[in-house]
């Protein structure tokens, strides 16, 4: 497939705008709450194996 470079940089353009349109949008759903890298700790005792 080729496609002129100016295409091609008005479709990244496009991807670009829509992207951010999204994180947007999703920066305002975001839920307060416990953050990833605790997430999991429930699964592991004192002594850092599985309990």
């Amino acid at each position: 497939m080729r496609i002129s470079v100016s295409d091609a940089m008005a479709q990244l353009t496009d991807l670009v705008r829509r992207a951010e349109a999204v994180r947007s949008a999703a920066a305002g759903e975001a839920l307060p709450g416990a953050n990833a890298a605790a997430s999991q700790d429930f699964l592991y005792g004192e002594e850092g194996i599985p309990g």
